[in-house]
């Protein structure tokens, strides 16, 4: 393949898509629009062009459908809560084991134990409270079909 040798105005079909390709792993690692006009030697402004492209793209998609998006957050995040908190009961159960050994042995339970238990019980609280929360605050296509009822009440 042929190195492009453009130096002015715009770019090519060619140039654009070799810049594109260029510059896509820097837009996946998240690297900053001047860090990668740094790196690969275009101009700021062409960088963030084609960084706008490509969260277009990919994220694009999400604003077409506010509700269905909104709804996919939540599942995801509350199957999150679900794991941090089946992980912090395992923890806690660990804990357990633990003391109940030293207990079994008559030996003193070591303050940083005691403690261990004490965060893991405040941290399970706090998830279940979040998950609960989540769970329970309403839906975002019901907010929007309620506002509109109200919007469309008060103009009757």
């Amino acid at each position: 393949m042929s190195i492009i040798q453009h130096k002015r105005g715009r770019q090519t079909r060619a140039e654009r898509i070799q810049t594109r390709k260029n510059l896509q792993p820097h837009f996946e690692k998240r690297v900053p629009s001047y860090k990668a006009a740094q790196i690969t030697g275009y101009n700021v402004k062409t960088v963030n062009k084609h960084y706008q492209e490509l969260y277009m793209e990919i994220y694009g998609y999400e604003t077409k459908n506010f509700v269905k998006r909104i709804e996919n957050e939540r599942i995801n995040c509350i199957l999150y809560f679900e794991k941090l908190i089946q992980e912090s009961y395992d923890m806690l159960e660990s804990i357990m084991n633990s003391i109940r050994q030293l207990q079994d042995r008559g030996e003193i339970i070591p303050l940083y134990l005691i403690q261990s238990h004490s965060k893991v019980i405040q941290n399970l609280s706090h998830l279940v409270e979040k998950k609960s929360s989540l769970i329970m605050h309403p839906d975002a296509g019901d907010m929007i079909d309620e506002e509109v009822a109200k919007r469309i009440g008060k103009h009757v």
